[in-house]
């Protein structure tokens, strides 16, 4: 959680989580941000936005029956990668590294809290 000052005595506290993989030569990071009351993700890896449907529990609709139903990946604008319950878009071979870290981290994610 993030506080930000609002004022005298009171704080806004803004949930996000920052994924920070370190290798020898970058500093790479994952920005993932849960939107509240949802299984919905958004972030950015790198010059890649996406937006993810992630469930607490692995089915047969995610992708490798894991817990993604559906995500989507954009660079500079365009479609990379769409799987919505099935394959619509597969990665080129120059986007699927960063493509498959970010599915990598996002089926990493802690348990999602819904509000019913």
């Amino acid at each position: 959680m993030l506080p930000l000052p609002l004022g005298i005595g009171t704080k806004l506290v803004l949930p996000v989580v920052i994924w920070v993989m370190v290798s020898i030569s970058t500093l790479t990071m994952i920005i993932d941000k849960p939107i509240e009351n949802t299984n919905w993700h958004q972030g950015v890896y790198e010059n890649y936005d996406y937006e993810a449907k992630i469930y607490n529990e692995p089915s047969i609709h995610g992708i490798n029956h894991g817990r993604i139903s559906k995500i989507q990946i954009k660079r500079d604008d365009k479609v990379v990668l769409n799987y919505d319950r099935g394959w619509d878009i597969w990665p080129e071979s120059e986007d699927e590294q960063a493509c498959q870290e970010i599915i990598r981290q996002l089926e990493n994610t802690g348990e999602i809290e819904v509000d019913e």
